[in-house]
């Protein structure tokens, strides 16, 4: 049965995930499953109109930009051009300032 497990893992997983990651370092799911599940549930606070503000905001941002690093780096490189993110929490006054 272990073996069953392993192979699923092994050929399906892997072979998924590094298609849709290519630029990740690791390919096991654990791994990324992490800092994705933390962006779903910081997405659908947002989007549920939940408060945000006891988040570590910077670090949200620094997982955004490693999970689109993985995607691409060409678009991860773009998103860092255009993003007001650095800006707007540098201004805030309770101290969280961006440390990049």
């Amino acid at each position: 049965m272990d073996v069953l497990i392993v192979d699923f893992e092994r050929l399906t997983w892997r072979s998924a995930l590094r298609n849709a990651f290519p630029n990740a370092e690791t390919v096991e799911r654990k791994a990324i499953t992490m800092p994705i599940r933390n962006m779903k549930q910081f997405r659908d606070q947002i989007a549920h109109y939940k408060p945000i503000f006891n988040r570590d905001l910077n670090s949200d941002y620094k997982t955004l930009l490693e999970i689109q690093g993985w995607m691409s780096m060409e678009s991860r490189r773009r998103v860092e051009e255009l993003s007001r993110v650095p800006e707007v929490l540098a201004g805030r006054n309770d101290g969280n300032f961006l440390e990049f």
